[in-house]
This record gives structure tokens, sequence and C-alpha cells, in this order.
């Protein structure tokens, strides 16, 4: 299961800044990883925008642990466009990924991977007798590459596919559930391929400044 709460500030019509927080585990086993994630967005123009993150991800199992800082850099693509059936978007990122069982050693092993994502949300609808549209509807597929030749990581993630519902509350929060259906590689006693099924809880806040235009 997972979890996180995503904050957003709209400082202006050009740039947002914010991030999130998370928690992740495997029932039934001791596994767990906490992340923080600070971001900033350049938003381009309604169908283009570009962010950076950088991540910091703590896993603990057992009695080990283990840590990662991970900058990122994406672009997000609003095409083609739906009218009132919704909006597809197309996701390119790049991760380099630090990991390390020991803080000192964060910066030796780098590990760059490639991620494309296609997603598409439904436009917002009501069910029974509900006065406005607080809800939606989103899926995506995302496909992992790893970049490197040399791989050092435990795991490696293959792809990801997400069917999700979503609640708008009001115009500045949300919260969303996800399924999530994600195939990886292990390396434990040799390579094997694993599917993960996963249920990710997902809040949205968004602050936004009295003149501040949103694109629509």
């Amino acid at each position: 299961m997972w979890t996180d709460y995503n904050i957003s500030y709209k400082h202006s019509s050009k740039w947002t800044f914010g991030g999130d927080i998370g928690y992740r585990t495997r029932f039934n086993t001791d596994l767990y990883t906490t992340l923080i994630r600070p971001k900033t967005q350049y938003i381009l123009s309604k169908r283009f925008n570009f962010f950076t993150t950088l991540a910091y991800f703590n896993t603990q199992k057992l009695r080990t642990s283990s840590h990662e800082v991970r900058p990122a850099q994406q672009m997000n693509f609003q095409w083609p466009d739906l009218g009132k059936l919704g909006k597809i978007y197309h996701s390119l990122r790049f991760e380099e990924r630090m990991i390390s069982e020991e803080k000192s050693t964060f910066f030796k092993n780098v590990q760059t991977r490639g991620r494309y994502k296609l997603n598409y949300t439904s436009s917002n609808f009501s069910l029974l007798k509900m006065k406005s549209k607080p809800l939606y509807t989103t899926v995506n597929m995302e496909i992992f590459s790893p970049i490197d030749k040399n791989l050092t990581d435990l795991m490696i993630n293959n792809y990801r596919f997400v069917v999700g519902i979503g609640h708008k509350i009001s115009t500045n929060f949300k919260y969303q559930i996800d399924y999530i259906r994600q195939g990886s590689s292990f390396l434990e006693n040799n390579w094997f391929n694993v599917v993960e099924d996963i249920v990710r809880l997902r809040f949205y806040q968004t602050i936004t400044p009295k003149n501040y235009t949103l694109y629509r």
C-alpha cells in the first residue's frame, strides 16, 4: 500500500512550487519506504510544462536500511484535444538514481533511467443525485527503461499500469484512490521477475494567490 500528500503553490501563471511526502509498505513484511520530493515546475503553455524534482527515499527492511537520492527532470505534453471527453497527457522523465546502504557512498554509483507515461483523465462527472460534478477517473501506463549498462540496484521496475478514481472536495483539494499493477525484476539469488498489486491513496492540495489566472 502506498500513500502520499501532494502540495502545489501557484506562484504565477508560469511557476509552481511544491512537492510530495509519502509512505509505502508491503503487507505481512517488515519492509517500508518513506520519501520526500520537493518540486519546481515551469508552465510553458497550456499544453506543455517542464519540472524538476530532488527526491530522498529511505527504505527499511528488517534491520537493514537503504538510502536513495533521486534528481529527476520531466516534460509533460497534452495531446490530442478530446474536448468534453477528457485529456490525454504524455510524460517523459529522466532520473539520476544514487542508491546506497550507507550514506557515505551516495554519489559513488549513479544510475540513470528513462520513464514514459501515457495518461488519460476524464472530465468531471457526478453520480446519483450529486448537485456538482466532483468525480473523475484516470488510467495510465508507464514504461521504465534503464539507461546504464552496468546496474547495481536490487530492483528494476519494468512497467506500471494504474487505474483510479478521484473526488474533488473543493477547487483546491482532492483525493484519489488507485489500483496499480506493477512488474519488476529483482536481483536476489539471480534475477527473477515479480508482479505486484498495489493500492495507493493520494491527497492533493493547491494554494493559489488571489490574482493568479490558471490555464484551463
